[in-house]
């Protein structure tokens, strides 16, 4: 069966239900469990300073996400690894997912449309805000 779980997390009712999908999925199989939020870049950037700035925004506001979907984990009595990265969404919880996790089962948040697949790539389908189509 799958050894991981990873959720991509960004704090939507949809990353809410695919978290809720990962902790049942873990209990049931017994499986790790990694929840994924990633912060867009810009590709084009006015100053260093701009972008320094986004970052700390973006990791005070994730963190403060993560810290709770582990809490809510662990409630479950499920253990969650969180990661916070950067870079453009899909391709990076893609990339994220071939490189750093190994053998996953991803699942993904803002489609209705599900697909089983334990291939990333095959779920892919654009970011987070528009989707990666998720994976149950």
């Amino acid at each position: 069966m799958y050894s991981k779980v990873l959720v991509a997390y960004d704090g939507s009712p949809y990353s809410n239900k695919a978290l809720s999908a990962g902790i049942e999925l873990t209990r049931c199989c017994g499986c790790e469990l990694h929840a994924v939020a990633v912060v867009n870049l810009p590709d084009y950037a006015g100053t260093v300073a701009e972008v320094d700035d986004m970052v700390t925004r973006a990791r005070e506001f994730y963190e403060k996400k993560l810290e709770g979907v582990v809490s809510r984990a662990a409630g479950k009595n499920v253990k969650l690894t969180t990661h916070l990265i950067f870079g453009h969404v899909g391709e990076t919880i893609v990339r994220y997912a071939e490189c750093r996790v190994g053998q996953t089962f991803p699942l993904a948040a803002h489609f209705h449309l599900f697909k089983a697949s334990n291939n990333p790539r095959e779920c892919a389908g654009g970011n987070l805000s528009a989707g990666i189509m998720p994976c149950l």
